[in-house]
C-alpha cells in the first residue's frame, strides 16, 4: 500500500483544505463468465495546484529538497518498482493559460529509451477537472494484484484514516472532501462509495506529556551513558469506533502521518480489551521524530541498546540518540499510567511470567531482554529463551576457551603467579552466571557423553556392531553422531568436535548441491546453459547431484566441507573430491552466495602423512596434534570467475578426538573449580 500512500500523501500537501478534494477510486475489470474481479488500477484524483512547470521539475530531479525537510520526492522510485505504469495527468493554470500535462513514468522505458520518464505539455481552452490524476497500474508483483483484488473501499477507507489520523485531527475543521470509489468496467458501483468526514474524526480524549533523555556510548565502548539531554514527547489517545480500528493502537507520527515502527513492541496496548464504545488509537509524537524521519517516509532510524552496543570499534559511532527501547518504555509507562484497565493487562503479563521464571528457574533479565510478546504462549516464551541461552552459551564457551588458552601465558614460578592466575578464575565465574551455571554444566557433561560414545564407535564395542546392518559402519554412526544425514540443522549437531563455530554455520549433511537452499533461495544456479549443462553431465557423470558428507556455509562467501572415510579407505586418495566438490561450488553458484574461500577436513585413519605430503608437497605437518594441512591450495573458477583458495586438513579421527576431549575436559574442570571457589 506504500505507493498509494505515497500518491495520497502528495495530494494532502497539494490541496489546502475546506474547498478542495482528493479521490480515490480502485478500479477492477470482470468478464461475464466469472463472479471474479481482476485488479486494474488506483487512481488518485485532487483538486490542488496540478503539476506545473515547478512540480514537474521536481519530479525529474532525485533528491531534490525544495519541498521541505527530509522530503526528497524519492516517492516516485516507489512507483517505478510496484506498478508497470504510473500515468500522471494534471490541468493548471500558468501566466493565465490554462495547460494540460501528461506523464507516463515505467522502468520498462529505459532498455529502450534510456529514461524512465516520457512527459508532454500542451495548452488547452478548457478541462474535465483542475488539478492532478495519478494512475497506478499493472502491479508488477503478484502477489500485490492478488491482495488488490480483494480491496474494498470500507479497507481504503480505514487505511487511509487511520495513516492519516494525526493530520486529520489536526484539519478537522478545514477538511478536504476526501472519497473512495469502486469501478467495475467503468461503471461506478454507488453501493460502495463512502467518504470520510468530519463525523469520522474523533477529538483526543486526553494527551500526556513526558521527556526521554539521550543516550550515547561510552568511550570504553562498554556501556551505554544516559546523559542530561532530553527530547519532549506527547502521546495524544482518540477513542474510535470498532469500525474504524480493531484493537488499541500505538502510531508513531511524523510530518502529519502515522507509522508502525519496527523494533517497538506495543503488543501489550494492542492485547487490552477494548474501552467503553470503542478501541484507543495512541499518537506518539515528538520532534525528535520528524527530525529523524527519512525520505522513506516511517522510516526514523532508531537505534535499540543493541544496536549502539554494535557500533564498538566503528570509526564513527551515532552520537548521542534517543534509543528506541527507552522510546517503548516511556510510552507504555505514560499509556499504563492514564489508563487502568491497560495497567491490568501490565500487571497480569508481569504476574505470568513471574510464574514462569520461577516454575522453570529462568532468569528474569533474559525475560526482559528477548521482549516478550502480549498473549505469547509459554511454549512460544521458553523456546525462545532456550534459543537465548544456546546463544549466550556457545558465546561464552568461546571466551572461556580464550581464557583457558591465555594460561600458556602464566608462569607459575613468578611470584605474581598467584594474583594472575585468581584473576584468570574470576574471569571465567565471571562469564558464568549462577542460573547459567547448571544449564552449561549439562551442556558440556553433553559433550563428555558425545566424546565417549566416539571413542566407542572407533573401538568397535557398541552392541550394535554385532549385527549385519549396513548402517552399522564405522563411517556411518560417526557421520550419525556428528551431523545427522540428510538434516540441515547444525545448532544441534555435534559439529564442535570439528570447530565450536561450525554449530552456527547453515549446514547440510549429504545434500544433493542441486538440492541445496540457503533462506529458500537454490544455491546452485538455474540458469546454466546447455553448454555448461553438457560438461556437468559429461562421461555419464551428473556432477552436480555430488552429496559432499557435510557443507557448512558462514557468511562472507565461505564454505566448510567436511568428508568422513572409513579405516579401510586411504584418506589421501580423496583430496581430489574436496578440490573437485569446491570447483563445482566455486563455479556454478548463484551470485548472491559465490564461494571465493573455502575450508576442507578430511577425516579418517587409514593414510600416511608422508605419502600426502610426497604426493603434494604444498602440504605441511600441523606441530601440535597429529595432522597435515595446506593452506593455500587453488580452486578452480572456470572461465567466468577467478579461482577460489581452500584450507584442506587431514586429519585421524584419534587427534579429532584427542582435540575435542582435552577442549571438553578444561570446560568441565574449569566450571568445578569456580563452582567450588562461590
Amino acid at each position: 500500500m506504500q505507493p498509494l500512500f505515497e500518491a495520497i500523501s502528495n495530494s494532502f500537501e497539494a490541496t489546502s483544505g475546506a474547498g478542495d478534494c482528493i479521490i480515490v477510486k480502485v478500479k477492477f475489470s470482470k468478464t461475464l463468465s466469472s463472479d471474479h474481479l481482476d485488479f486494474v488500477s488506483f487512481e488518485i484524483q485532487d483538486s490542488g495546484v496540478g503539476f506545473n512547470n515547478e512540480n514537474y521539475k521536481r519530479l525529474k530531479t532525485i533528491y531534490d529538497d525544495t519541498k521541505g525537510y527530509n522530503n526528497l520526492g524519492t516517492g516516485r522510485l516507489q512507483f517505478l518498482h510496484s506498478f508497470h505504469y504510473t500515468i500522471i495527468e494534471s490541468y493548471f493554470e500558468c501566466d493565465g493559460s490554462l495547460y494540460f500535462r501528461k506523464i507516463y513514468l515505467s522502468k520498462f522505458f529505459y532498455c529502450q529509451h534510456k529514461a524512465v520518464i516520457w512527459e508532454s505539455c500542451t495548452k488547452v481552452t478548457d478541462a474535465p477537472f483542475m488539478g492532478t490524476k495519478v494512475t497506478l497500474t499493472t502491479p508488477l508483483n503478484d502477489e500485490d494484484k492478488q491482495k488488490f483484488s480483494c480491496q474494498t473501499t470500507d479497507e481504503l477507507k480505514q487505511s487511509v484514516l487511520t495513516r492519516y489520523l494525526s493530520r486529520l485531527c489536526l484539519n478537522r475543521d478545514n477538511l478536504q472532501e476526501i472519497r473512495f470509489e469502486k469501478y467495475v468496467n467503468d461503471v461506478l458501483d454507488v453501493d460502495s462509495k463512502r467518504e470520510i468526514t468530519s463525523d469520522d474524526i474523533p477529538k483526543p480524549i486526553r494527551e500526556d506529556n513526558f521527556s526521554i533523555n539521550y543516550s550515547y556510548l561510552s568511550k570504553d565502548f562498554d556501556s551505554i551513558i544516559t546523559d542530561s539531554t532530553k527530547e519532549d514527547f506527547c502521546v495524544t489517545s482518540f477513542e474510535l469506533s470498532p469500525t474504524i480500528i480493531k484493537q488499541n493502537l500505538v502510531k508513531i507520527t511524523s510530518k502529519g502521518e502515522a507509522y508502525d515502527v519496527t523494533g517497538l513492541d506495543f503488543s501489550l496496548i494492542k492485547a487490552t480489551p477494548r474501552f467503553r464504545d470503542g478501541y484507543v488509537l495512541f499518537l506518539v509524537s515528538s520532534d525528535y521524530l520528524t527530525n529523524n524521519d527519512s525520505d522513506l517516509r516511517g522510516s526514523f532510524g532508531l537505534y535499540s541498546k543493541k544496536d549502539l552496543l554494535a557500533q564498538r570499534g566503528q570509526l564513527f559511532d551515532a552520537g548521542k540518540v534517543i534509543l528506541c527501547d527507552d522510546i517503548q518504555d516511556a510510552v507504555i509507562s505514560t499509556i499504563t499510567t492514564s489508563f487502568p484497565e491497560i495497567n491490568e493487562k501490565k500487571i497480569e503479563q508481569e504476574a505470568n511470567l513471574d510464574d514462569l521464571a520461577e516454575l522453570f528457574s529462568l532468569d528474569r533479565k533474559v525475560l526482559n531482554d528477548i521482549g516478550i510478546q502480549a498473549g505469547e504462549s509459554d511454549q512460544s516464551i521458553l523456546k525462545r529463551v532456550y534459543q537465548y541461552n544456546a546463544e549466550v552459551t556457545a558465546s561464552q564457551d568461546a571466551n572461556i576457551k580464550n581464557i583457558l588458552e591465555s594460561l600458556d601465558e602464566l608462569d607459575p614460578s613468578q611470584k605474581s603467579f598467584e594474583s594472575k592466575f585468581d584473576r584468570k578464575v574470576k574471569e571465567l565465574s565471571e562469564l558464568v552466571p549462577p542460573l547459567m551455571r547448571k544449564e552449561l554444566t549439562q551442556y558440556v557433561s553433553r559433550r563428555k557423553l558425545v566424546l565417549d560414545l566416539m571413542h566407542r564407535i572407533l573401538d568397535k564395542t557398541l552392541s550394535c556392531f554385532d549385527s549385519d546392518d549396513k548402517h552399522h559402519d564405522i563411517e556411518s554412526l560417526l557421520h550419525s553422531l556428528i551431523f545427522s544425514k540428510k538434516s540441515s540443522d547444525s545448532i544441534e549437531s555435534n559439529l564442535w568436535m570439528i570447530n565450536d563455530d561450525f554449530i552456527h554455520f547453515k549446514g547440510f549433511s549429504e545434500h544433493r548441491l542441486l538440492d541445496i537452499e540457503i533462506d529458500g533461495e537454490k544455491f546452485i544456479r538455474e540458469d546454466l546453459t546447455a553448454e555448461q549443462l553438457e560438461v556437468i553431465n559429461s562421461f555419464g557423470k551428473k556432477r552436480l547431484d555430488s552429496r559432499p558428507d557435510i557443507l557448512l556455509f558462514p557468511s562472507e562467501h565461505k564454505c566448510v566441507i567436511i568428508e568422513l572415510k572409513t579405516p579401510d579407505k586411504d584418506v589421501s586418495a580423496y583430496i581430489s573430491q574436496v578440490t573437485k566438490y569446491a570447483s563445482l561450488i566455486r563455479k556454478y553458484s548463484k551470485d548472491q552466495f559465490e564461494v571465493t574461500t573455502f575450508y576442507a577436513y578430511l577425516i579418517g585413519d587409514n593414510f600416511s602423512f608422508d605419502d600426502i605430503i610426497d604426493a603434494n608437497p604444498y602440504f605441511r605437518k600441523a606441530y601440535y596434534f597429529d595432522y597435515v594441512y595446506n593452506p593455500d591450495q587453488p580452486v578452480n573458477g572456470g572461465s567466468e570467475r577467478k579461482n577460489g583458495e581452500m584450507y584442506i586438513e587431514v586429519i585421524t579421527y584419534s587427534t579429532l578426538l584427542e582435540r575435542a576431549t582435552l577442549r571438553n575436559r578444561i570446560f568441565i574442570d574449569k566450571i568445578a573449580n569456580s563452582s567450588s571457589s562461590d
